[in-house]
């Protein structure tokens, strides 16, 4: 469940279909009131209010890196401000290392890597083995340590390319803001796609019938394929839809989410075949 080129535009026409929470059946009830359930609406039992996560974030030494060491405190601003617009108030730390693993609901690693190769070599270091080699990962979420490691040195577009070019081939998400605001905002989109992933959040399209929403009010799901259509409401031109904020709150809670998630071992792919199972719906994959 890393992203493999997590924020690539799926097909345009594409027939949206998402399951109201109302109308799905929930799977096995709850006979004791601390047993771990799967089912939907135990997984979305917290209320959404204001919420505050802490972010850990180290930036690897390295020149190709340059512009994530100069530009971090507005590239993780846009972080901060998804996440406000979460009712999650999101605090960050620097750090000057990698880390090993973070337990707390209510914290997150981001390790901000410089090729394929060096996020390749800290998925192993941190017993991953589910990245595969050589597809040019955007990040990669380490669901079991908590950790979302970035691969900063990816770009949407290289240096060589002017900006005729530029806005040519990005015409619908790049008129009215610089190269740099593109690049800030594209990046802080791949960070919180990671992060996400770190608290269950899945990728929209795993099941049947869907649960998720990719479009709310024209915006993109943060877990989805799609391109970024920012506005000041959302920089970083991404949303989350109602289940997933409820997932979200559970999980920073300490709640229902984060206990069934750990009781899956931290492990993306075990949790949601067992919200299939609890939920009668059919697993696709990613």
């Amino acid at each position: 469940f890393g992203s493999i080129g997590c924020f690539n535009e799926r097909r345009n026409n594409v027939q949206l279909s998402s399951v109201s929470l109302h109308n799905i059946t929930y799977g096995e009830a709850i006979s004791k009131q601390n047993r771990i359930s799967y089912g939907l609406n135990n997984l979305c039992d917290t209320e959404i209010q204001d919420r505050n996560l802490t972010l850990h974030v180290y930036i690897t030494k390295s020149e190709k890196l340059r512009d994530y060491h100069e530009n971090k405190d507005e590239l993780f601003g846009y972080v901060k401000s998804f996440f406000k617009d979460q009712k999650v108030n999101c605090y960050v730390v620097y750090s000057l290392s990698g880390f090993s693993s973070f337990n707390s609901p209510n914290e997150v690693g981001v390790e901000v890597l410089d090729s394929d190769k060096s996020l390749e070599k800290r998925c192993f270091e941190l017993d991953d083995k589910k990245i595969r080699t050589n597809m040019g990962f955007k990040g990669h979420a380490v669901t079991k340590r908590g950790i979302a490691l970035i691969n900063g040195g990816w770009e949407e577009f290289r240096d060589y390319m002017t900006r005729e070019e530029v806005e040519e081939q990005f015409n619908e998400i790049y008129e009215g803001i610089t190269k740099k605001e593109f690049t800030l905002r594209l990046n802080a989109g791949n960070i919180c796609h990671e992060v996400l992933h770190c608290f269950g959040l899945f990728h929209p399209r795993i099941f049947n019938p869907d649960i998720i929403q990719e479009f709310e009010n024209d915006v993109p799901n943060a877990m989805s394929y799609y391109k970024p259509r920012f506005s000041d409401k959302c920089p970083i031109g991404y949303s989350l839809d109602l289940l997933q904020r409820k997932m979200m709150h559970s999980f920073i809670a300490g709640n229902m989410m984060h206990r069934a998630f750990i009781d899956s071992g931290r492990d993306l792919d075990l949790f949601t075949k067992r919200i299939a199972e609890a939920n009668n719906l059919k697993l696709l994959g990613n």
